[in-house]
């Protein structure tokens, strides 16, 4: 059986964290909406915590300030080393928004948490003959 993944937009995660890059001032739009746990992959809350402290700190948030941030913390080869932060920034437009992104990493947050309690009985009905009301109260 494929081993199934829980919904996640991992494009719009990199738009969000390009468009800080590219644009310090989106990071208040992100911030006042998006918490670190709704980014999907461990490599893009490491990131965005770091953009985070960096902003608390008066610092820039530039590519220069960020891979020495990570560097310093130690986290800059478990994101994907300089090149994956640097990726970051393609396809990024020049003048960002956020709002789309932000509302498809919050929805498919939103999706993942709510399908959490219920996989269990669900993958054991995929693998055999299951009855809908028995797994309900599992």
């Amino acid at each position: 059986m494929p081993n199934r993944h829980l919904p996640a937009s991992v494009e719009a995660e990199r738009s969000i964290l390009g468009a800080i890059l590219l644009d310090n001032r989106t990071l208040n739009e992100a911030a006042g909406r998006l918490q670190r746990d709704e980014f999907s992959l461990d490599s893009h809350r490491r990131i965005y915590s770091r953009m985070l402290k960096l902003a608390e700190s008066a610092q820039p948030i530039d590519l220069t300030m960020l891979i020495e941030e990570l560097d310093r913390h130690k986290e800059l080869q478990t994101v994907g080393d300089v090149g994956y932060v640097s990726g970051l920034l393609d396809g990024v437009p020049d003048r960002p928004s956020i709002e789309h992104y932000i509302n498809i990493v919050k929805d498919k947050g939103f999706a993942a948490q709510f399908d959490l309690p219920s996989r269990g009985s669900h993958q054991s009905c995929l693998r055999r003959p299951c009855d809908r009301r028995a797994s309900a109260h599992r």
